[in-house]
């Protein structure tokens, strides 16, 4: 390199130097302040792209259905229970039965004689809690009337939930046993609406999207209601529980209100203190009562049916007394091909109103000389799959079913729309043969149609296409209604056609 060389790379330091040397410290800070704003600026930005990115994850999750909060609460348990539902529908050996009744009825001692007797019989019974007892025994013993609307509401509905949640856990254990299992709630959910007002318990079905054939219908294979003492066995009342603080009328009204709450179940039965050998005896008949429904044999009960008349126009007329409860119901039936050659009747039933339907497939089938009969609820996929295993020349039997408690005994009223002449037929269950039956005053018998004697009045026989109600029958039917007859009922009645489907078909005051 040459000395000019060397010489002007000298002088260019130097200056380079000296330039450096006028800086002012300000530009110095200036400069330090903006690398640091810069980095931390880089770092804030990093930060906030993580965090947008962790944002939008969340908002995808929460765009999915929250089925712990998001969903209404019915609607929800209808979710969840789906597969549940499902299960029991397969296993065709699970029973879930409701005890529930008025103060003092008999309730904890039928439990525990259903509980040795059925398992004597090699079933596994599981006995599920109230929800009421083991919250006042922990102390929560809370009066509702001293709450505000709301609080009430919102009590009810924690207190069903919880109950609710103890007969989902039992059932669940019945599912996955290795055994035919008997399911026995202490009352049910739908006896919160006897101690509730009714504005209280509408507003629990719109809280929650519970509907009153999902509460009542789906939930338990059968409901059995003891009266209680107060009503038939007064002497009795209050003898075994000093602390009983309902009066014998309070006692009373709260088992109307109970028998209104379960009436429309299809397998309600009322079981009241007129019995030989007294409480026993209303023992014993729970015991058959239970039996009977999980299908074994018993030959106690019979079901008596009559032929109901009719106005001159085939309408089922009647002078309904005030106050009745009624539930109405549509009904179709169809008739399956049997399967196996033990397998006698075979069918599948629809039975609800507006949106809310349950299924049901029965069978009876002849073991060792003995009628047995079984039932399971089914889905209304299976019970569509199984319209198509119809028998041969029959039709659906399709009809409108009235449902009402008189004297403490379950009626029901069919009347036949797909069938010409219309036949209405009244049917009750009872334990004797006798004529010792009381008929409601407010209708009106042309003739009982009960058993072997009268096939031609059996809904399998009804189902046949050409099948049409007998021409002297209906002529007979339709002489000489008077709806007022002996009745004795006041002035406030309401003449109704129950032929229709609404409960609401009344035609005078």
């Amino acid at each position: 390199m040459s000395q000019a060389s060397t010489e002007e790379m000298i002088h260019r330091f130097e200056a380079a130097e000296s330039s450096l040397l006028d800086i002012s410290p300000f530009t110095v800070i200036f400069c330090l302040i903006s690398l640091l704003s810069f980095y931390f600026s880089f770092r804030i930005f990093k930060m906030v792209k993580q965090q947008n990115k962790l944002l939008q994850q969340n908002s995808q999750k929460a765009a999915e259905p929250n089925y712990e909060y998001d969903e209404p609460e019915g609607v929800l348990r209808r979710r969840q229970s789906r597969d549940r539902d499902t299960r029991i529908r397969t296993n065709q050996n699970i029973y879930r039965i409701c005890i529930t009744g008025g103060p003092c009825a008999g309730k904890t001692t039928s439990l525990a004689t259903l509980r040795s007797q059925l398992q004597e019989k090699g079933y596994m019974v599981l006995e599920v809690p109230e929800a009421a007892t083991m919250m006042m025994k922990g102390g929560c013993f809370i009066q509702t009337s001293s709450m505000s609307f709301s609080q009430a509401v919102k009590f009810q509905i924690s207190l069903m939930q919880m109950q609710m949640h103890l007969e989902d856990v039992f059932i669940e254990i019945g599912i996955n046993s290795c055994q035919p299992c008997v399911v026995l709630m202490d009352r049910g959910v739908m006896d919160g609406s006897a101690y509730t007002s009714p504005k209280i318990w509408k507003a629990i079905l719109n809280e929650t999207d519970w509907t009153t054939i999902q509460l009542r219908d789906r939930r338990y294979d059968a409901v059995i209601h003891l009266v209680t003492a107060a009503d038939g066995a007064e002497e009795f009342y209050g003898k075994n529980n000093e602390a009983r603080y309902e009066t014998i009328e309070q006692a009373k009204e709260v088992d109307s209100k109970l028998i209104n709450a379960w009436t429309g179940h299809p397998h309600f039965k009322i079981i009241d203190n007129h019995h030989e050998g007294g409480f026993k005896g209303k023992i014993q008949e729970i015991l058959k009562t239970v039996t009977k429904h999980i299908g074994l044999p018993d030959t106690a009960f019979v079901q008596r049916k009559f032929l109901l008349m009719q106005d001159g126009e085939g309408r089922f007329i009647i002078n309904e007394p005030t106050g009745l409860k009624r539930e109405t119901f549509e009904v179709e039936e169809i008739f399956l091909a049997p399967r196996g050659t033990e397998e006698i009747e075979s069918k599948i039933r629809s039975r609800g109103k507006e949106d809310s339907y349950t299924y049901i497939h029965e069978s009876k089938t002849v073991v060792k000389g003995e009628e047995i009969i079984r039932k399971r609820q089914i889905s209304a996929r299976e019970f569509i799959q199984l319209s198509d295993q119809k028998i041969e020349n029959t039709s659906p039997v399709e009809k409108i079913r009235h449902c009402f408690i008189y004297k403490n005994q379950n009626f029901v009223v069919d009347v036949f729309k797909s069938i010409k002449g219309n036949p209405i037929i009244l049917r009750l269950e009872t334990d004797t043969k006798s004529d010792e039956i009381s008929i409601p005053p407010f209708v009106k018998v042309c003739k009982e149609v009960t058993g072997e004697d009268f096939p031609i009045y059996t809904t399998n026989v009804m189902s046949r296409r050409d099948y049409e109600m007998p021409p002297e029958d209906i002529e007979r039917c339709r002489m000489n209604l008077d709806i007022d007859a002996g009745l004795g009922m006041g002035k406030k009645n309401s003449i109704s056609i129950w032929n229709m489907k609404d409960d609401d078909a009344t035609i005078q005051e």
